[in-house]
């Protein structure tokens, strides 16, 4: 900086992006404002496109934004705000996504917690997944490699709509349990379990249903023989621990609150996500699950690359290369 500019600063000169302020469209706060609703409404499920901005905007100071405001309104703003291709969101989570239940719901995880004095080591979420033979259906999205004169060139999947549930839970401090996979049948197969070792056929448990989906009855034996387990191997059983689970009927059913009020009172304490809101809140859903889902789809397609398709008999253990990874 020379000394002229020093020197004009220094007696209370603006600085460039002040002294062009009264050439700008909106006032310093009238921007600051636009910018606290769009994060606003974008954390409600509405979030505004650049259509909607513009009326926004047209709104505030009587005339539509020329061509070229958009981005540099978004390039001043980079750090607070930015562009999304939006997911699609059921209308029942966006309205129940919102300060007010987020904050009851924290508020009452902190006061259990306090309460009965868990330790966040203590802390686990439990949730279920479902696992399609084919891949389901973001399988084949990869961009692919064709003629140039074609204007679409289409790519083979699996047709195999067969669905395997799992039921992970994963703890605070970054630990997970054993999982429990839930196939459709009468009767299980040994060859389900082909390419394991013997470690691995340990450390996994599995149930037949007959549409492959869980139940109370289910959910209730996942509670007994792999999270109470869980709570008594231990160094201190008695130690107060906090299950997490959604609102599903197989995740906190009567079973499941008659076995804790009957063994594990005043130990285990079971708290239910609020409503529409776990594609927010629930640790599995928003840390877990996404990364699997997308190796999942990845394993699935290079498997149909090569020639192969997941079935059942491999499907444990592509689960766990993928859980892995």
């Amino acid at each position: 900086m020379n000394y002229g500019t020093l020197r004009y600063r220094c007696l209370g000169g603006l600085n460039r992006v002040e002294s062009h302020q009264h050439q700008r469209l909106l006032s310093k706060g009238e921007a600051a404002g636009l910018v606290s609703w769009i994060r606003w409404v974008g954390d409600s499920g509405l979030p505004l496109h650049r259509r909607g901005l513009y009326l926004v905007v047209k709104k505030i100071v009587g005339r539509p934004p020329g061509k070229g405001w958009y981005y540099r309104f978004m390039k001043r703003h980079g750090t607070e705000i930015r562009s999304f291709k939006a997911n699609p969101l059921d209308p029942k989570r966006a309205k129940a996504f919102n300060r007010t239940n987020v904050h009851s719901y924290f508020d009452l995880l902190e006061g259990a917690m306090r309460k009965y004095g868990i330790l966040w080591d203590d802390v686990a979420n439990m949730d279920e997944k479902g696992l399609q033979l084919g891949g389901g259906r973001k399988i084949g999205v990869r961009r692919v490699i064709g003629p140039a004169e074609r204007r679409a060139i289409y790519r083979a999947k699996s047709d195999k709509l067969e669905l395997v549930t799992l039921i992970e839970c994963v703890t605070a401090s970054g630990s997970s349990l054993p999982p429990l996979f839930i196939f459709s049948g009468k009767r299980f197969q040994k060859s389900w379990l082909s390419g394991l070792s013997d470690d691995q056929r340990k450390e996994i448990f599995t149930a037949l249903s007959k549409n492959g989906w869980t139940d109370e009855v289910l959910g209730y034996l996942w509670f007994i023989s792999i999270y109470v387990p869980y709570i008594q191997k231990r160094p201190d059983p008695t130690r107060p621990a906090l299950l997490i689970v959604d609102g599903h009927g197989s995740h906190a059913s009567a079973l499941i609150i008659r076995y804790v009020w009957d063994y594990l009172r005043n130990i285990v304490h079971i708290i239910c996500l609020p409503p529409h809101t776990t594609h927010k809140l629930q640790p599995l859903d928003v840390g877990v699950f996404g990364p699997v889902g997308k190796a999942w789809s990845k394993v699935t397609d290079d498997m149909l690359e090569d020639g192969f398709d997941i079935s059942k008999k491999n499907l444990i253990m592509r689960y766990l290369i993928c859980w892995a990874e």
